[in-house]
């Protein structure tokens, strides 16, 4: 963790120089890098092309600071750390922070190919807003596309592929396979592959059956329901991801496993798959009917109102939540295909870029070949199709290039709640009852009556999740853990016991 705080008058502390990057290949046509540089009396800050690397900032009294990790600037804060409601408010309905927003108010994270500069004196160099890259219109459609993103793709492995794979990440999906198959088809050496299972879905017999034609040793990481109800794991994963995903814990047990250099299938299933494609969300972003993209957006989650306490409701309202999904939803009306632009630029690149940026394993190196721009350039620039289109076209893709594979299935949820022997049943719901129940105790957040109703609510279906519990886990975790100043709290933070150093906070030497 690095960070640097820089006072009024110039005086400093933490790092003046710090640089992280991913996705590095040997052309540099898509390494993503992100830092800040202090020399001569000015910061120099900078985001990676794509805003997937999280630099967190914030300007107060004069002053600026700058941090890899959101608890860390936090901590050298003077000023109260309070909630940013607006952003909450959306993380709690959709999963994910939308724009440049964090939990915290008047903290933001660096947006694609962001650049600023500031000196002592200066005002704010910037403002948290977001502003993102325009694609060009590919007219390309049917053999012809699949075509260009097969080339594209082989061309992103050259750039990328290590000259041996230790492990490699392999799900039941289609990212990890087209990888895998690709590199098999470039010969480039992969010792083994890793995969979880889950109890809804029969991705390990998949990637098993693919590993064993290939010739491949297959890692087990275990059952990835289990880990998810592991609240060590969960807070783990909190704290890495800066408190931005109510998913991602089943990939500690993953990680825990990979070596070296590996690849990450990052942003293939929105660029190529159709991923949470929807006909309505589409067509209303075509009208630029913001109004109606937002309603569908929000259909889809829970009834925060009958879980939430009064004051809380209030503060994190949907029509709270609705008025800063309008205003994102707006910034891609005029994208080629505005719904794909929306979830690439929110989904993906705030909660799905976590796993392969803030979870991968310390000192390992990680390719990102689905993020090499001319994937980017078909995946952004092609106007949004029939659903069958949509859905199938990665599908055609991987057919097309590796014909002697066609036969091997994808993973699907395929078990039920009700599939589940009786043990198995009781195992996890009583894992998630007394997760829950702990949780409500300690969250002043909370309505304990609508935390039952909810609770109940969801008795019969999937029990490894109750709608409300990851995404309100994280938000309670961030309160207690960066400190955040909330009306049960009263304006005054307590520092924490890890916030010295001999470092003095950001701000004008008043307590905060």
């Amino acid at each position: 963790m690095a960070y640097l705080a820089i006072q009024p008058g110039g005086s400093r502390c933490g790092a003046d120089r710090h640089r992280q990057s991913v996705d590095q290949d040997s052309g540099r046509r898509g390494a993503l890098e992100a830092g800040w540089s202090w020399c001569e009396g000015r910061l120099q800050v900078w985001g990676d092309r794509l805003g997937m690397i999280p630099v967190f900032y914030g300007f107060q009294e004069g002053g600026v600071i700058v941090a890899d990790n959101l608890a860390e600037l936090c901590r050298h804060r003077a000023t109260p750390n309070r909630p940013n409601d607006s952003g909450i408010a959306v993380f709690l309905r959709l999963g994910y922070f939308c724009a440049n927003q964090t939990v915290v108010e008047g903290v933001y994270v660096l947006g694609p190919g962001e650049r600023w500069s500031w000196s002592p004196g200066q005002p704010p160099a910037a403002d948290g807003a977001v502003r993102y890259p325009r694609f060009c219109v590919v007219r390309d459609a049917g053999d012809r596309l699949e075509r260009l993103a097969q080339a594209a793709f082989a061309e992103a492995i050259t750039a990328r592929a290590p000259d041996r794979v230790a492990t490699l990440p392999l799900s039941g999906g289609r990212d990890s396979r087209h990888i895998l198959l690709e590199l098999h088809r470039q010969r480039v050496p992969v010792e083994r592959v890793v995969c979880g299972h889950r109890l809804f879905k029969n991705e390990l017999g998949v990637a098993a059956g693919l590993a064993a034609r290939l010739g491949l040793a297959l890692e087990e990481a275990g059952c990835l329901d289990e880990h998810e109800l592991d609240g060590a794991l969960e807070a783990e994963k909190n704290r890495r991801t800066h408190f931005a995903s109510d998913e991602h814990t089943w990939y500690l047990a993953v990680a825990a496993r990979l070596r070296g250099a590996y690849l990450d299938g990052l942003g293939g299933d929105m660029l190529l798959n159709g991923l949470q494609f929807s006909a309505s969300l589409a067509e209303a972003l075509r009208r630029g009917d913001v109004d109606a993209a937002a309603h569908r957006l929000l259909a889809a989650g829970g009834d925060w109102g009958q879980v939430l306490q009064g004051p809380w409701a209030e503060r994190w309202s949907a029509a709270q939540a609705r008025a800063a999904i309008r205003e994102e939803l707006a910034r891609h009306v005029d994208a080629v295909c505005p719904a794909r632009s929306f979830r690439f630029w929110n989904r993906t690149r705030r909660e799905i870029a976590l796993i392969p940026v803030a979870l991968r394993p310390v000192g390992s190196r990680v390719g990102l070949p689905f993020l090499d721009p001319a994937i980017l350039e078909l995946g952004l620039g092609r106007p949004e199709g029939r659903a069958e289109d949509e859905v199938g076209l990665h599908d055609r893709v991987i057919a097309r290039a590796y014909p002697a594979h066609r036969g091997v299935p994808y993973g699907a949820y395929g078990v039920t709640a009700r599939d589940l022997n009786r043990r198995s049943r009781r195992r996890l719901y009583g894992a998630r009852l007394a997760e829950g129940a702990m949780l409500a105790r300690g969250a002043p957040q909370l309505s304990r009556g609508g935390y039952l109703r909810a609770l109940w609510g969801r008795w019969t279906v999937q029990p490894r999740y109750l709608w409300w519990q990851p995404a309100m886990q994280c938000i309670v975790q961030a309160f207690r853990e960066l400190e955040l100043a909330g009306p049960e709290i009263g304006a005054r933070r307590v520092p924490s016991a890890g916030s010295g150093g001999g470092c003095p906070a950001l701000g004008d030497g008043r307590a905060g």
